[in-house]
């Protein structure tokens, strides 16, 4: 996925587009045409652009892996494809990371609002989050009044990783 404008980056954009060799490579050669932020309720964000080399529109969106899972073309390849997805979601969370999935779709009316051809998941990201102290300090007192505790920013149990 390409990185929406500096001033809209996420800290997993940030964490992406500082692994490169040049940041600039991130936006090298598409022009943006909107950007959609991080909607808590739609767990996910989106963005349109141009690739200026040849003209096409292309729609890009990261987000909760169900959810990005849910937009992609239906199909037995898709069911498969759902399946080691959530086998690598899980994997990650035992390792301690957060995944997103990552998927685009073209849009052949070149139109910023036009239909998509269907959204295709190109890959998860994997990142490590950092625990917060308040929530390093809940987790320890939840366990001992037997309350389950979850992380705000994941819905699955085993995302949570106990680093503590």
């Amino acid at each position: 996925m390409r990185a929406p404008a500096p001033t809209q980056l996420t800290s997993q954009d940030a964490c992406v587009v500082s692994s490169l060799s040049n940041p600039a490579l991130a936006r090298d050669g598409i022009r943006q045409l909107a950007f959609m932020p991080f909607d808590p309720v739609a767990k996910r964000t989106e963005m349109t652009y141009i690739e200026e080399a040849t003209g096409r529109v292309r729609r890009a969106t990261k987000g909760m892996t169900g959810v990005i899972a849910d937009l992609c073309s239906r199909g037995a390849e898709t069911r498969n494809l759902e399946r080691q997805l959530e086998n690598d979601v899980e994997e990650f969370a035992r390792r301690g990371l957060r995944a997103l999935a990552v998927a685009v779709e073209d849009v052949p009316s070149g139109e910023v609002d036009g239909q998509g051809t269907g959204f295709e998941l190109i890959g998860l990201l994997s990142i490590y989050e950092c625990v917060r102290r308040a929530d390093a300090r809940a987790d320890p007192a939840a366990r001992r009044a037997r309350t389950p505790s979850r992380r705000s920013t994941t819905p699955r149990p085993s995302a949570c990783a106990s680093r503590w």
